[in-house]
């Protein structure tokens, strides 16, 4: 039969585990707060930088382009329109504005259900 250990020994490993423990825990808690202000810096709605600003010359070719779209896709809104030229819709808004004020297109609808189509 196995002699039982004295319960110092158990003791003294229980001891062992609680410090090892301990000294695991400055470790922990700097993970966790690291990870805290990451999430918090993420999640921060950081302030849009202003882009390029576009030529003319770019507009108009870019006025252009989505003029053929709707020509060749009357009724769509801008969510689909903007896809097929490889944009995203925010950044068509000057273009629509002025295939508008060139009276090239009428649309249909308001907002975001705003429908395209091409004048004749």
């Amino acid at each position: 039969m196995a002699k039982k250990k004295p319960a110092l020994d158990l003791g003294q490993q229980i001891e062992q585990v609680v410090q090892a423990y301990i000294q695991t825990i400055p470790e922990i808690v700097a993970d966790s707060v690291n990870q805290a202000i990451q999430k918090s810096n993420s999640s921060k709605k950081r302030r849009l930088e202003a882009p390029e600003k576009r030529t003319p010359q770019e507009i108009a070719a870019l006025a252009e382009a989505l003029y053929q779209c709707i020509l060749s896709n009357p009724g769509q809104t801008m969510a689909n329109l903007a896809p097929m030229l490889g944009f995203e819709p925010r950044y068509l808004t000057h273009p629509v504005k002025k295939l508008r004020e060139w009276d090239r297109i009428r649309t249909v609808g308001k907002r975001n259900d705003m429908q395209y189509f091409p004048r004749v």
